[in-house]
C-alpha cells in the first residue's frame, strides 16, 4: 500500500506543471469532442470544419488538428457533445481513470505487480494530461481475455472488435485468430465489426481511410513521430537507412507467424501480438505503451517476460526517453528484447528448470500456460 501511495503522489507531483491542460482542455479531446459534435454528418473528415469546432473549445489549437479515428467512435461519443466542453472533459477523463483502474484492480489478483506499476505508470499520467483514450481499451482487452478463458468465443471477438478504435496497434491479431483457427472469435469479431461500421455510417469509411492513410504519401506533420517508442523511432534515433526499418518490420512479422505456427499458448501469442503492434506501429506514441499493462497480465506466469515487461513500466525507462537523443531507444530495444525472450522461453532454456518452471508449475489452474512448447505435429 505504501509503495502505491507513493507512486500516485509522484505521478501527482508530475502534474503540477502541467494542470493547466487538463484543466483548459488543451489536448487530444479537443478533437474527439468535434468528432462528436460532428458524427453522423460528412463533415468528420472535413478539417476546417474541425478545426473550426475544436476551436469553439480551445480557440489557439494548432492548425494540424484533425479528427483520427474511426466514424462509430464519434457516434459512442455522441452523448458527450451535448454537454458543455469542460463538463465533457470531466467525464471522458473519469471514464478514462474508471477503465484503467477496472483493470488493474480485476488483474492484479493475479499479477501482485501490476497494483505498484499502475500507481507509477507515466503512460497513464501522460494519458489523462494529453486527454488521450488508451485506458478506453483495457476493458475490451480485459474482457476478450475473460470471455476467451471462458470458452465463450464469439462474445470474445465480439468485444475485441471495440479495439478497432486504435486499430493499428491490433494489426497482429487476425494473423493470431487465423492461424490458431479461432474461427468462432474471427466470427464474432467480423460481427462486431459490422455492428460498428453500420452504427458509424458505411459512406464515411471512405472519408476516414483517406484521412488516415494520405499522410503517409504527403508527409503530414502529425505523423512524424521522432522519436517514437516503435522500429521507426529507434532507427531515426541511430540514425540508420530506411531500409534498416522495413528490414526489422519484416522480421518482427516473420517472426511472429513464425510463433503462431510453434507455440500453443494463446495468451503468450496475444502478449506478442501486442508487442509486435507497439514496434511497427508508425502512429504510436508513448502513451500507447500502457498496452504493456495487459501485456504483463499475460505473461505473469513466465518469470522471465514478466520482469522485462515490468522493468519497461517502470518511470525510469519513460524518462530516459523525454531525455531524448540514445536514451530513447532504449524502450523500443526493450520490446525487441522481449520477443528475443519469448524465443529463448520457445526453445524452454528457461522453462524446464530455474524460476520460470516454478512459476508456470506453480500456476496449474489455467492451462493456457501450460503449454508453451511447439505445437503437436
Amino acid at each position: 500500500m505504501l509503495e502505491i501511495i507513493l507512486g500516485v503522489t509522484f505521478l501527482c507531483a508530475l502534474e503540477i506543471p502541467f494542470r493547466n491542460t487538463i484543466l483548459l482542455g488543451h489536448n487530444d479531446f479537443s478533437t474527439f469532442y468535434a468528432g462528436a459534435k460532428l458524427a453522423h454528418t460528412p463533415a468528420l473528415y472535413n478539417h476546417e470544419i474541425v478545426r473550426q469546432t475544436v476551436r469553439a473549445g480551445w480557440p489557439d489549437s494548432p492548425e494540424q488538428e484533425v479528427y483520427l479515428r474511426a466514424p462509430f467512435y464519434a457516434v459512442l461519443l455522441k452523448p458527450l457533445a451535448a454537454l458543455p466542453y469542460h463538463t465533457a472533459l470531466l467525464i471522458f477523463t473519469c471514464l478514462t481513470m474508471g477503465s484503467f483502474l477496472w483493470f488493474v484492480i480485476r488483474f492484479s489478483r493475479e499479477c501482485r505487480d501490476l497494483a505498484i506499476l499502475a500507481a507509477f505508470s507515466i503512460p497513464m499520467f501522460l494519458n489523462i494530461n494529453g486527454g488521450a483514450d488508451v485506458p478506453l481499451l483495457l476493458p475490451f482487452l480485459g474482457a476478450f481475455v475473460l470471455l476467451s478463458r471462458r470458452g465463450r468465443d464469439f462474445a470474445a471477438g465480439f468485444i475485441l472488435a471495440f479495439c478497432a478504435i486504435k486499430f493499428h496497434l491490433f494489426v497482429f491479431v487476425p494473423i493470431l485468430l487465423l492461424s490458431r483457427k479461432k474461427w468462432r472469435m474471427l466470427l464474432g469479431a467480423s460481427a462486431g465489426t459490422a455492428v460498428l461500421t453500420l452504427v458509424g455510417g458505411i459512406s464515411l469509411i471512405g472519408p476516414w481511410l483517406n484521412v488516415m492513410f494520405s499522410p503517409l504519401i504527403t508527409g503530414m506533420p502529425v505523423w512524424k513521430l521522432c522519436p517514437a517508442p516503435n522500429i521507426h523511432g529507434l532507427v531515426t534515433v541511430l540514425g540508420l537507412s530506411p531500409k534498416i526499418e522495413f528490414l526489422l518490420a519484416g522480421l518482427v512479422i516473420l517472426f511472429f507467424v513464425w510463433l503462431c505456427l510453434r507455440v500453443n499458448n494463446f495468451e503468450l501469442l496475444l502478449a506478442v501480438s501486442l508487442i509486435c503492434g507497439l514496434l511497427v506501429s508508425f502512429h504510436n506514441f508513448v502513451y500507447d505503451d500502457l498496452l504493456l499493462m495487459p501485456v504483463l497480465v499475460l505473461v505473469s506466469p513466465i518469470w522471465i517476460l514478466r520482469n522485462l515487461t515490468g522493468l519497461a513500466l517502470t518511470p525510469v525507462v519513460y524518462l530516459a526517453t523525454f531525455a531524448g537523443g540514445l536514451y530513447s531507444a532504449i524502450l523500443p530495444l526493450m520490446l525487441l528484447a522481449f520477443l528475443g525472450a519469448v524465443w529463448f522461453v520457445h526453445n524452454r532454456r528457461f522453462i524446464e528448470t530455474g524460476p520460470v518452471g516454478q512459476d508456470i508449475a506453480s500456476s496449474q489452474g489455467r492451462a493456457g500456460f501450460l503449454n508453451v512448447g511447439s505445437a503437436p505435429a
